[in-house]
């Protein structure tokens, strides 16, 4: 697991490919130069040069990058990385850079200013699988196929194929994941947040939770109280 809490520049080689690995910390990933592919917790992105994508703590991907490589800026986000959009597209990445070599703080809220969110690209009918089963994680894959004139079995290959996980871990990631935003951006008891995130109980939700992270929710949420860890906006409503 990848800990993001300092800039970091990278340079991937044309046609390289990162296995699926999971990030500890929210950081958001500017893309320099170049393009490549991510399938992740938050489906798949297609992301290419001025593209900002970003991440929550414990989410997973992996990357295909295309025929030029890619080169990029990867910075770390101290608050909560909460937003409903996963990528956006800044004017002016060089200067991001140029701010990122002084202050990472201030090269993030030089991003967020300069951010236009970028609808979701789904060129497959499995991209529509993954963004309906983020909208709710109890979705079976049988009556998501049923409704579409699919047969389960294929859905399930494809996801496989595709996501390199299996729905049912798929599911499992993104309930933690928005039991995650929920404990941060409310005070909702926890037995609710385990309602609202698709567990059948809070006992339910402590495992996942544990098994992902490594602590409990408990202890997540005093934690963030602790560090005074609080959600950053959504870029998506930066003129609101």
């Amino acid at each position: 697991m990848k800990d993001m809490r300092n800039p970091e520049r990278e340079h991937w080689q044309p046609n390289a490919r990162l296995p699926r690995h999971r990030h500890a910390n929210s950081y958001i990933a500017v893309v320099l130069d170049g393009q490549y592919t991510e399938i992740g917790d938050r489906g798949r992105l297609q992301l290419t040069a001025g593209s900002a994508a970003l991440h929550g703590p414990y989410e997973s991907h992996w990357n295909h990058f295309g025929q030029r490589g890619a080169d990029i800026l990867n910075l770390h986000v101290e608050s909560y990385l909460g937003w409903a959009t996963s990528v956006a597209q800044i004017s002016d990445p060089d200067l991001i850079v140029r701010v990122a070599e002084k202050d990472q703080r201030e090269a993030v809220s030089c991003l967020m200013e300069m951010a236009t969110p970028e609808p979701s690209r789904r060129t497959h009918w499995i991209d529509d699988v993954a963004a309906d089963l983020l909208l709710d994680p109890t979705l079976r894959l049988e009556r998501w196929a049923k409704a579409h004139g699919l047969a389960a079995e294929t859905v399930s290959r494809v996801f496989g194929e595709t996501f390199g996980i299996s729905a049912r871990r798929f599911r499992a990631d993104i309930r933690v994941q928005r039991a995650l935003r929920a404990i941060v951006a409310t005070g909702d008891p926890l037995a609710r947040v385990a309602s609202d995130s698709g567990f059948s109980d809070q006992a339910h939700m402590t495992r996942a939770f544990r098994a992902l992270t490594g602590t409990t929710p408990k202890a997540w949420r005093l934690n963030l109280r602790n560090s005074a860890m609080t959600p950053s906006r959504d870029w998506a409503h930066q003129g609101d």
